[in-house]
């Protein structure tokens, strides 16, 4: 049988409603272009010991590192926290205190024994000058880590046997014949004994002192180990669809790795000026397949050539696979143009863009409406009660809304973090701070929970909190990560308008309950209800959902603004088996993105909805 209902929902008196789909950034900075960074590399040098202060305010982190170097990365994050199965873990990160030079950067290391971190180290593990460290278990009970040192050199890889002690062995991995060098590595380690090693990297570009490599200016290379890098039957090999005759070169960091599963190994990659897409094997690496997601008319533009303003991936990406298959990526949604002195990115755009392998290619627009009414707009910078609005941001050469992370876990639930820029407090120097978001799903993507802001506490409010890299491995209630964080919004290294400063490197583990609450049944339970996704959406006067269901049960309706305010209320008293149609209005609610939540009995659904003026 099937019924349709009109909400006429009862407004709530007092509660204002929210009113922006995305960060409420003044129009005079929301043409702001600048300069596409790309970091130099200055000759190795001796090992030098820094000088530091350590800073952690809160009990609930602990401080494991500390830098005045502060670019932890160009665009991805490298793999650099392990949770092992006997809960320790390994973390890396860059380190470097002597600037403006950094001549001692390199690889900073810590080991969490079961029950404590080791004292934050005074010095890099390498005798030469290294930077873009990988971390990753190797063998019965290893570790690997792998770093660059610039354009022109081989990688540093370092290796031993125990996890948390003994002495490292060095090595290098050279680049491809007629290459200048390799740099910007990620890698990954898989199979039951972590021996077999996939490693990306791009060959050294014009810019930072190298060459041209098979017509690339910055080749993507493909290495294979299956004795945890002793040997590599595949060296610096490209992939046949990442070739000069689709791309003019590949940026440092605009590529990530997935968690393999067994033979199925795979990355995402994509930036300004590049298509963003899955590359995946299903043969541990013998032959790949290409899963567009982002078409970029701009691939095979050079340099200094004058372009229109484009919409793109911002280039920091993450992706997973869930135990059905499915590939989940998120990345910063950004938009650049060309000119003739250089590439540009428009540093106020906002965004986090999702993605999962059962949807359709994206738009290649990029607006936030369209994504938002797809269930693709996964962030975004938020308002606030106050009303406060963007002041201004240091250049990391992303969007307000990236660095994400995605973990899954054994449950197959689906967590996702990412840094955004938060209104409100402003720094002495007049920048807005950046916090960490977690926003979790228990279907796989089809609708989320709420984002939690992991720094909303009074504590944080004048700290920075960036480069985020959460663990791939879960303990059972909790998920890890560490990030870098520091009193001075923005990186000195990345944005010459920002001084040197004092950073320390943190972990942190937040419960996953916290994430996604306890008793929100998975999909599994939910054989009584079923809720559709609101047509048409975005929408101005009304839109329509429908509810199935299989069993009698009461249902309640609760429509609340993006500060979880609850605006609207409707018990719709017990609803029999079928379909019910219910509808929208939007008479009385501003414009601006919303959720309704169905409840029947002890199932859950939430939903989002946009309206528009």
């Amino acid at each position: 049988m099937k019924k349709e209902f009109v909400l006429m929902l009862i407004m709530l008196a007092g509660l204002p409603a929210f009113t922006q789909v995305l960060s409420p950034v003044p129009s005079r900075l929301q043409k702001v272009a600048a300069s596409v960074p790309n970091p130099g590399d200055e000759p190795v040098m001796p090992l030098a010991r820094p000088d530091f202060t350590v800073h952690s305010d809160a009990t609930l982190e602990a401080t494991i590192g500390a830098t005045k170097y502060d670019r932890q990365t160009n665009r991805s994050i490298q793999e650099r926290l392990y949770y092992y199965p006997d809960g320790k873990m390994g973390a890396a990160w860059i380190m470097g205190q002597q600037e403006p030079a950094y001549n001692d950067r390199g690889t900073g290391y810590n080991y969490f024994d079961g029950a404590s971190w080791d004292a934050v180290p005074l010095q890099r593990l390498e005798t030469v000058r290294t930077g873009w460290p990988c971390y990753a278990p190797r063998g019965a009970s290893g570790e690997m880590i792998v770093a660059h040192r610039n354009a022109t050199s081989s990688l540093v890889k370092m290796t031993r046997s125990q996890k948390g002690t003994g002495a490292w062995t060095f090595s290098e991995i050279a680049g491809p014949a007629g290459s200048s060098g390799i740099e910007w590595p990620q890698m990954i380690t898989a199979g039951t004994d972590n021996l077999t090693v996939h490693l990306l990297a791009v060959t050294g570009p014009t810019e930072t002192g190298g060459q041209l490599y098979q017509g690339m200016d910055g080749a993507l290379v493909y290495y294979r180990s299956f004795d945890g890098g002793e040997t590599w039957d595949k060296a610096g090999e490209m992939f046949p669809q990442i070739t000069a005759s689709e791309y003019y070169g590949i940026n440092g960091d605009e590529y990530s790795w997935g968690t393999p599963h067994g033979d199925t190994v795979y990355f995402v990659i994509g930036g300004n000026w590049t298509d963003t897409f899955i590359m995946v094997s299903y043969d541990n690496g013998d032959n790949w397949n290409k899963i567009p997601i982002l078409s970029n008319s701009m691939t095979l533009v050079p340099p200094n050539t004058v372009t229109e303003k484009f919409a793109c991936s911002d280039g920091s990406l993450a992706v997973e696979m869930d135990k059905n298959g499915v590939f989940h990526v998120a990345f910063g949604r950004m938009f650049a143009k060309g000119e003739e002195d250089g590439q540009k990115y428009y540093p106020y755009v906002d965004g986090l863009v999702y993605w999962n392998s059962n949807m359709p290619m994206l738009n290649d627009s990029l607006d936030p409406d369209t994504l938002e009414s797809h269930g693709q707009l996964l962030g975004y910078v938020y308002s606030n009660e106050a009303g406060d609005t963007v002041v201004a941001t240091p250049s990391y050469g992303i969007g307000l809304t990236s660095y994400p992370q995605i973990t899954i876990d054994e449950n197959n639930h689906l967590y996702v973090m990412w840094c955004g820029l938060t209104v409100g407090y402003v720094s002495g120097d007049e920048y807005n701070y950046r916090h960490l978001y977690l926003r979790g799903s228990k279907d796989q993507g089809q609708s989320w929970g709420e984002p939690v802001d992991l720094n909303g506490s009074i504590i944080y409010i004048y700290r920075e909190f960036v480069y985020p890299c959460m663990a791939k491995n879960t303990s059972g209630d909790a998920l890890h990560f560490i990030y870098q964080t520091s009193d001075q919004p923005g990186s000195a290294v990345a944005d010459e308008e920002i001084p040197a400063h004092d950073n320390t490197i943190e972990y942190r583990n937040v419960l996953k309950s916290e994430i996604i609450p306890v008793g929100i049944p998975s999909p599994a339970g939910r054989g009584g209800m079923t809720v559709s996704q609101n047509y048409p959406n975005p929408f101005t006067e009304v839109s329509r959902f429908e509810v199935n269901m299989t069993t009698s049960s009461p249902v309640s309706i609760r429509i609340a603004n993006m500060m979880g305010q609850v605006v609207r209320i409707l018990e719709a008293g017990v609803l029999s088996p079928g379909t019910h149609t219910f509808t929208l209005e939007a008479a009385g609610l501003a414009p601006g993105v919303y959720s309704y939540t169905v409840t029947g009995g002890e199932v859950v659904y939430t939903r989002r909805m946009v309206i528009r003026e």
